[in-house]
Protein backbone atom coordinates (compact mmCIF):
# COMPACT_ATOMS: atom_id res chain seq x y z
CA UNK A 1 0.00 0.00 0.00
CA UNK A 2 1.44 3.67 -0.97
CA UNK A 3 -0.87 6.32 0.57
CA UNK A 4 -4.16 4.54 0.44
CA UNK A 5 -3.72 3.31 -2.69
CA UNK A 6 -2.48 -0.35 -3.45
CA UNK A 7 -0.31 -0.74 -5.94
CA UNK A 8 -0.78 -4.22 -7.88
CA UNK A 9 1.65 -5.62 -10.71
CA UNK A 10 0.26 -7.20 -13.79
CA UNK A 11 -0.39 -10.97 -12.95
CA UNK A 12 2.30 -11.89 -15.60
CA UNK A 13 5.03 -9.93 -13.74
CA UNK A 14 4.26 -11.37 -10.48
CA UNK A 15 4.24 -15.02 -11.90
CA UNK A 16 7.75 -14.09 -13.23
CA UNK A 17 8.62 -12.98 -10.51
CA UNK A 18 7.76 -15.71 -8.20
CA UNK A 19 9.33 -17.97 -11.00
CA UNK A 20 12.01 -16.27 -10.72
CA UNK A 21 13.00 -16.25 -7.13
CA UNK A 22 11.80 -20.13 -6.94
CA UNK A 23 14.62 -21.09 -9.77
CA UNK A 24 17.02 -18.87 -7.64
CA UNK A 25 16.37 -20.77 -4.37
CA UNK A 26 16.20 -24.11 -6.14
CA UNK A 27 19.82 -23.35 -7.79
CA UNK A 28 21.30 -21.65 -4.52
CA UNK A 29 24.34 -24.36 -3.14
CA UNK A 30 23.78 -24.72 0.87
CA UNK A 31 27.36 -25.39 2.38
CA UNK A 32 27.93 -26.65 5.04
CA UNK A 33 30.48 -25.13 7.77
CA UNK A 34 32.11 -25.77 11.34
CA UNK A 35 32.50 -23.17 13.21
CA UNK A 36 34.71 -23.76 16.54
CA UNK A 37 34.15 -21.35 18.98
CA UNK A 38 33.19 -21.47 22.54
CA UNK A 39 31.11 -18.24 22.27
CA UNK A 40 27.35 -18.90 21.00
CA UNK A 41 27.29 -15.23 20.50
CA UNK A 42 29.79 -14.74 18.17
CA UNK A 43 29.21 -18.16 16.52
CA UNK A 44 25.97 -17.06 16.04
CA UNK A 45 26.92 -13.56 14.86
CA UNK A 46 29.30 -15.25 12.00
CA UNK A 47 26.30 -17.59 10.91
CA UNK A 48 23.93 -14.71 10.68
CA UNK A 49 26.27 -12.61 8.38
CA UNK A 50 27.41 -15.63 6.05
CA UNK A 51 23.21 -16.13 5.74
CA UNK A 52 23.02 -12.30 5.26
CA UNK A 53 25.73 -12.03 2.72
CA UNK A 54 23.78 -14.56 0.41
CA UNK A 55 24.82 -18.30 1.53
CA UNK A 56 22.80 -20.90 2.45
CA UNK A 57 24.77 -22.39 5.16
CA UNK A 58 24.23 -25.13 7.99
CA UNK A 59 27.01 -25.01 10.63
CA UNK A 60 28.19 -27.85 12.99
CA UNK A 61 29.23 -25.63 15.90
CA UNK A 62 31.69 -26.88 19.04
CA UNK A 63 33.02 -25.48 21.92
CA UNK A 64 36.66 -26.35 22.27
CA UNK A 65 40.11 -27.80 21.11
CA UNK A 66 39.14 -31.60 22.13
CA UNK A 67 36.00 -31.59 20.76
CA UNK A 68 37.38 -29.74 17.23
CA UNK A 69 40.16 -32.52 16.86
CA UNK A 70 37.56 -35.21 17.48
CA UNK A 71 35.25 -33.98 14.69
CA UNK A 72 38.34 -33.09 12.08
CA UNK A 73 39.95 -36.33 13.01
CA UNK A 74 36.40 -38.00 12.09
CA UNK A 75 33.91 -36.19 9.92
CA UNK A 76 36.34 -33.44 8.13
CA UNK A 77 35.45 -33.69 3.90
CA UNK A 78 31.84 -33.34 5.07
CA UNK A 79 32.90 -29.87 5.37
CA UNK A 80 33.04 -26.73 2.56
CA UNK A 81 34.86 -24.62 5.46
CA UNK A 82 36.10 -24.48 8.74
CA UNK A 83 35.99 -21.33 10.77
CA UNK A 84 37.86 -21.99 14.52
CA UNK A 85 38.50 -19.40 16.63
CA UNK A 86 42.19 -19.43 17.86
CA UNK A 87 41.94 -19.21 21.42
CA UNK A 88 39.50 -22.37 22.15
CA UNK A 89 39.34 -24.17 25.88
CA UNK A 90 41.68 -27.37 26.27
CA UNK A 91 43.51 -26.83 23.30
CA UNK A 92 43.97 -24.08 20.75
CA UNK A 93 43.51 -23.77 16.89
CA UNK A 94 47.82 -24.15 16.80
CA UNK A 95 47.42 -27.69 19.04
CA UNK A 96 44.40 -29.42 16.98
CA UNK A 97 46.11 -28.15 13.68
CA UNK A 98 49.80 -29.14 14.25
CA UNK A 99 48.27 -32.58 16.17
CA UNK A 100 46.39 -32.92 12.66
CA UNK A 101 49.43 -32.37 10.46
CA UNK A 102 51.46 -35.32 12.59
CA UNK A 103 48.60 -37.73 12.25
CA UNK A 104 46.42 -37.19 8.89
CA UNK A 105 46.83 -33.61 7.73
CA UNK A 106 44.28 -30.60 7.63
CA UNK A 107 40.76 -31.37 5.99
CA UNK A 108 40.19 -30.97 2.77
CA UNK A 109 38.06 -27.95 3.28
CA UNK A 110 39.94 -24.22 4.03
CA UNK A 111 40.85 -23.58 7.43
CA UNK A 112 40.26 -20.19 8.99
CA UNK A 113 41.03 -19.08 12.29
CA UNK A 114 39.99 -16.26 13.94
CA UNK A 115 41.59 -14.03 16.87
CA UNK A 116 41.56 -11.17 18.56
CA UNK A 117 45.58 -11.62 19.38
CA UNK A 118 47.93 -14.10 17.70
CA UNK A 119 51.69 -12.97 17.68
CA UNK A 120 53.42 -13.44 14.75
CA UNK A 121 55.18 -16.89 15.51
CA UNK A 122 51.66 -18.47 15.87
CA UNK A 123 50.61 -16.93 12.90
CA UNK A 124 53.75 -18.40 10.81
CA UNK A 125 53.00 -21.83 11.85
CA UNK A 126 49.54 -21.90 11.59
CA UNK A 127 50.05 -20.53 7.49
CA UNK A 128 52.88 -22.84 7.44
CA UNK A 129 50.41 -25.64 8.47
CA UNK A 130 48.45 -24.82 6.08
CA UNK A 131 45.76 -22.42 7.04
CA UNK A 132 43.85 -20.53 4.39
CA UNK A 133 43.77 -17.24 6.74
CA UNK A 134 43.86 -15.89 9.66
CA UNK A 135 41.60 -12.80 10.19
CA UNK A 136 40.98 -10.40 13.52
CA UNK A 137 37.77 -11.41 15.08
CA UNK A 138 35.19 -8.81 14.78
CA UNK A 139 34.10 -6.55 17.28
CA UNK A 140 30.91 -5.26 15.63
CA UNK A 141 28.20 -6.13 13.42
CA UNK A 142 29.81 -4.42 10.43
CA UNK A 143 32.55 -6.08 10.97
CA UNK A 144 31.29 -9.72 10.86
CA UNK A 145 29.46 -8.60 7.55
CA UNK A 146 33.34 -7.89 6.49
CA UNK A 147 34.44 -11.03 7.31
CA UNK A 148 31.64 -13.15 5.92
CA UNK A 149 31.99 -11.20 2.20
CA UNK A 150 35.45 -12.38 2.74
CA UNK A 151 34.20 -16.23 3.97
CA UNK A 152 31.94 -15.94 1.11
CA UNK A 153 34.47 -15.58 -1.46
CA UNK A 154 36.62 -18.81 0.31
CA UNK A 155 33.22 -21.24 -0.12
CA UNK A 156 32.80 -19.56 -4.22
CA UNK A 157 36.50 -20.98 -4.78
CA UNK A 158 36.34 -24.39 -2.76
CA UNK A 159 35.92 -27.16 -5.00
CA UNK A 160 34.87 -29.24 -2.09
CA UNK A 161 32.07 -26.94 -1.43
CA UNK A 162 28.74 -29.16 -2.87
CA UNK A 163 25.33 -28.67 -2.30
CA UNK A 164 23.40 -30.77 0.39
Amino acid sequence: MYRGHMILEPASATTLHLNEVQERSRLRTTYKILIADDSDEDAALLLSSLREAGSEVVSTNVRDGDELLQLLSSDAGSFCLAVIDFHLPRRDAGEVIATLQQTRGLPACPVVVLSSFISPQQQRTLLANGVRGIHTKPGSLSGYAVLASKLVGILGENENAAAL
